[in-house]
């Protein structure tokens, strides 16, 4: 910081203070000292200038959106016995959170109450499915009866799959918001990373599966009986 001796002004009084060798020597001098407190800055008629303002306090950190997704964890696939009584592929889907696997606890903290699909461009037979919907044992409407423990303690479902013709399928979070990603692990027998989607174009036949454009198929998956 510069240092300063002292004159006056006659016609206002006002101190007016410019740099000096002897203040560069003399720094002690109160003479020498820079009369405006803290940060104020010393104007050009010798007057102290307004302080600066203080620097903004930081944003608080905005609040973290738990990243939800699907995950097949298994799936098999032949003759089901179950609604379709023909050719089929049963998927086992866990509900993550932010990477890992979610519990009734968290599930019921965050208000998720059920999983539900969206089945649309039906071809073939497919005009004919009902769209699914898993349910925790604790939900009440709008969920059957029947679909109530449908969606586990441990946020794992199962879907079934068959039919004949194909469709666009989506799972969504209490039925709303944007349809959840969904992701598959590599083909059987292959190596690589997983894969994903969130709008599933699947195709369906006697004794045939693919799901979200192959990503999933029913090629060597093992019975499920």
């Amino acid at each position: 910081m510069a240092v300063y001796t002292v004159q006056f002004t006659p016609s206002s009084g006002k101190q007016w203070r410019l740099p000096d060798p002897y203040c560069d020597i003399h720094g002690d001098d109160p003479l020498c000292q820079d009369p405006c407190p803290g940060p104020s800055p010393l104007v050009a008629d010798g007057t102290c200038g307004p302080a600066p303002p203080d620097p903004p306090s930081p944003s608080p950190p905005a609040a973290t959106i738990p990243s939800m997704y699907l995950q097949a964890v298994f799936s098999c696939a032949g003759p089901l016995d179950e609604r379709l009584g023909a050719f089929g592929m049963k998927v086992t889907y866990q509900l993550m959170v932010d990477g890992s696997p979610v519990n009734q606890s968290q599930m019921m903290g965050q208000g998720i109450k059920y999983i539900s699909e969206r089945l649309t461009n039906p071809t073939g037979d497919m005009a004919q499915q009902y769209s699914g919907k898993w349910c925790l044992d604790t939900t009440g409407l709008p969920c059957r009866g029947d679909q109530r423990g449908a969606l586990g303690p441990n946020g794992q479902f199962f879907d079934i799959l068959g039919g004949n013709g194909t469709l666009t399928q989506s799972f969504y979070v209490n039925g709303i918001g944007a349809a959840l990603n969904v992701v598959f692990p590599p083909p059987t027998g292959q190596m690589g990373p997983p894969t994903s989607a969130s709008v599933l174009n699947n195709t369906y036949s006697k004794n045939f599966v693919s799901v979200a454009d192959g990503l999933l198929t029913s090629n060597g998956k093992p019975s499920c009986h």
